[in-house]
């Protein structure tokens, strides 16, 4: 049976394989940690340019991923707790999700924000 980590871990190394523009961000995704709950465990040591750790700032994580996006690449977006996803809304509503309409649909900000949330 596949666990929902293997899983996680599955489909982000699969991303990784399949586009040079894809990278994952957050708090503590390097190896040997590979994040809290061990979701990005052996990609750095796979991916070493595409795995990037950050310090624990939630909305400049989200800020960086924005700013990528921007720039054409696909940040996968790690927060390390659901609990602090709330910091990261204003990179979200007022940045990430405005640029398409305040640029006549010229600009497009593809991210995705991945947190663990809920309960054992």
């Amino acid at each position: 049976m596949t666990t929902i980590l293997e899983s996680l871990n599955r489909g982000l190394r699969t991303c990784l394989e399949e586009s040079d523009r894809v990278y994952v961000i957050g708090e503590d995704v390097l190896d040997p940690y590979g994040g809290a709950f061990k979701v990005t465990r052996g990609l750095s040591t796979d991916y070493p340019e595409h795995v990037i750790t950050t310090p624990v700032s939630e909305a400049g994580i989200v800020g960086v991923g924005v700013g990528m996006a921007l720039r054409g690449l696909f940040p996968v977006i790690e927060i390390m707790f659901g609990d602090f996803i709330s910091l990261t809304v204003d990179q979200l509503i007022n940045h990430a999700a405005k640029f398409r309409w305040m640029s006549n649909d010229q600009v497009r900000v593809p991210l995705v924000v991945r947190t663990p949330m809920g309960v054992r």
